[in-house]
């Protein structure tokens, strides 16, 4: 009798154990909970996508100086590491898994802040090379297995007869590895800014490369965990934004209403967008823009302010294996 109890009693502990071990890949949370609490996902995995806002450093690197009339800003030592700090309590806030970035010149402040980021342990940098340039980067909790770039492959040749990039900046593909042993393939980049490219020309041709090289990795990897964000410069109703989602590819956002997903003024211009086929579900009550160190996903508000030191809010979403 006794010896039947102890048996139960130890199944059962062998069995709660179980469920802790695997928090990070089974979720117990009420998808009915109304109200968003500050970004805190135990049992659900997180990505967000944040555009520091000119993460210069301390060195000039442009040909035609670094005033503050200029497109680089060479910071003092004392201001760089105030810029530094801003961006880490921004990046401890928004406390996602797996945070995609841009607006970093080098390597090296990459590095810099992640001496401020102890939970952030793995890293990449998609660089373009080029002087003062501002280039995009993508911070994880979990161990990184391979990173691949793809901005070599969109060279080609323009009108004028010269050799130019589909993509303004590297699209930096990282494969990471999740606590449970499933793979998450992230992809970020920055497209073409309306000031240099009003009309969105060449943002359509970036969408179209990015949309190919999506495609590429789901008929490779079958219905593989997929996720590509950023900085892409254009609302959702955009054509550069509409050229990414044809099946199975959605975004984010739309469990939020357009306004609930403005992210720079009055535009939404930093997504997540995802392979829909994918075995995961999405949680729309961990899915918001983060404004201000506040959650700003129930407020219909005109975005005023980005978050902390940038122009920008971040974008975080949260989902789970189903």
């Amino acid at each position: 009798m006794h010896s039947n109890i102890k048996k139960e009693l130890f199944y059962y502990v062998i069995f709660i154990f179980c469920l802790l071990s695997t928090a990070s890949c089974s979720s117990s949370l009420d998808n009915k909970t109304q109200t968003p609490p500050t970004p805190d996902t135990k049992n659900w995995l997180s990505i967000a996508t944040y555009n520091v806002h000119f993460l210069f450093d301390t060195h000039c690197d442009s040909t035609g100086g670094c005033d503050q009339e200029s497109f680089e800003r060479m910071l003092s030592p004392k201001s760089y590491q105030n810029k530094l700090d801003n961006v880490a309590r921004a990046i401890k806030y928004i406390d996602a898994d797996i945070i995609m970035l841009q607006e970093i010149e080098k390597e090296q402040c990459l590095n810099d802040l992640k001496n401020k980021l102890p939970d952030y342990p793995y890293s990449a940098f998609g660089e373009t090379g080029r002087n003062a340039s501002l280039d995009v980067a993508i911070l994880s909790k979990w161990p990184i297995k391979a990173t691949n770039t793809y901005r070599k492959q969109s060279l080609h040749e323009g009108e004028d007869g010269k050799m130019h990039h589909t993509l303004a900046r590297e699209l930096l593909h990282c494969q990471i590895q999740t606590p449970c042993g499933k793979n998450l393939n992230i992809l970020t980049t920055h497209f073409y800014s309306k000031v240099s490219d009003p009309q969105a020309k060449w943002r359509i041709e970036e969408a179209k490369f990015v949309a190919d090289i999506l495609n590429d990795l789901i008929a490779q990897q079958g219905n593989t965990a997929v996720f590509f964000g950023g900085d892409l410069n254009d609302d959702t109703t955009s054509q550069p934004i509409q050229a990414l989602l044809s099946p199975p590819w959605q975004l984010a956002s739309a469990v939020r209403s357009e306004i609930q997903s403005h992210t720079w003024r009055n535009h939404a211009f930093d997504h997540i967008i995802y392979n829909a086929n994918a075995p995961i579900r999405i949680n729309p009550n961990f899915t918001f823009r983060i404004c201000d160190h506040r959650a700003a996903s129930t407020e219909d508000i005109e975005v005023k302010h980005g978050l902390d030191s940038s122009d920008h809010c971040a974008y975080r979403m949260a989902f789970n294996w189903q």
